[in-house]
C-alpha cells in the first residue's frame, strides 16, 4: 500500500486502506495507538499516512511519511449572504 488514510478522533482512530483492489476500514480505541502504529509498520512500512482529526498530532512514526489533512478545509467556495 502506498497511501493509508487515518482519522484520529476523540475516542477512536479509524484507518482506511486499499489492498488488492478492496477498501478496508479498521478502528482502534485511542488508548491502543501504539498497537496501531506497530500494525502499520508491519503492514506497509513505506506508506504515506494521510492523517486528520483532533488527535492526529498524537500520531508520529519514523517509519512513515506523514501528510496532515485539514478535515475542515473547504474544497468549494462558500458564499454567505
Amino acid at each position: 500500500m502506498k497511501k493509508i488514510g487515518i482519522d484520529a478522533g476523540g475516542t477512536l482512530t479509524k484507518v482506511a486502506y486499499e489492498e488488492r483492489g478492496r477498501l478496508h476500514v479498521k478502528t482502534y480505541p485511542n488508548h491502543d495507538m501504539e498497537k496501531l502504529l506497530r500494525w502499520l509498520a508491519v503492514l506497509s512500512p513505506d506508506a504515506v499516512l494521510h492523517i486528520t482529526g483532533g488527535k492526529s498530532s498524537h500520531i508520529s512514526s519514523a517509519a512513515h511519511k506523514i501528510h496532515h489533512v485539514d478535515e475542515f478545509r473547504q474544497s468549494l467556495p462558500v458564499h454567505v449572504t
